[in-house]
């Protein structure tokens, strides 16, 4: 007679064919997952590529704005030379100018405004000598401190009362002038030559 094996109430056949089952459902769920897996590992790749195209965007509008705030100093800066290029050219004139006054000090009609010498910026003037070398910040500050002394003096003579003018105190202004106007043009020529070092390039 056969002997039949059965376990748990299944004959090895049936435990066969339950095995096999498990095992296509096994599979089958392993697809699935692996299905699963391949879109969230797609969903996050994609989120990698935005990340990093934002990323890349963000860097590359970053670098346009210091460029653009980069030639915008640069451009402000020029600007600034320049203005003070003219301003010593027309400091330089108006020293020849006020040395041609000087002879007319202490006659009728003659302003304190005539006699203006130092410009208003030239506190400006000495920051920006001082941005170029220490040497040109101490030869600027000493032009500026002579042209302010002789204009002080010149004011005085022109506004003090007529009985109490003595003109023999502003004697040595014209040769203090004639000393200093080489002094300013040298300023004016380093500040010219900055200029031109400033300018983009062609």
């Amino acid at each position: 007679m056969p002997t039949n094996h059965n376990f748990l109430g299944l004959s090895i056949q049936e435990w066969a064919a339950l095995a096999t089952i498990v095992s296509g459902i096994a599979v089958i769920v392993l697809i699935f997952v692996n299905v699963l897996y391949l879109r969230t590992a797609k969903r996050q790749t994609k989120a990698i590529q935005r990340q990093a195209t934002e990323s890349q965007r963000q860097a590359d509008a970053a670098n346009n704005t210091l460029e653009f705030l980069r030639q915008e100093s640069k451009e402000k800066d020029l600007e600034q030379v320049t203005s003070i290029c003219l301003t010593l050219k027309t400091t330089l004139e108006r020293v020849m100018d006020v040395k041609g006054l000087i002879s007319s000090i202490g006659k009728p009609g003659v302003r304190a405004s005539w006699v203006k010498i130092v410009p208003y910026d030239w506190s400006s003037i000495l920051s920006e000598a001082g941005r170029i070398s220490e040497e040109l910040y101490a030869r600027t500050s000493a032009v500026g401190e002579q042209l302010r002394k002789a204009e002080q003096e010149l004011t005085w003579c022109v506004e003090v009362e007529p009985t109490y003018k003595d003109l023999n105190s502003i004697q040595h202004i014209p040769r203090l002038l004639d000393e200093t106007g080489p002094l300013l043009d040298g300023i004016r020529i380093e500040f010219e030559a900055r200029r031109k070092k400033m300018l983009p390039m062609k």
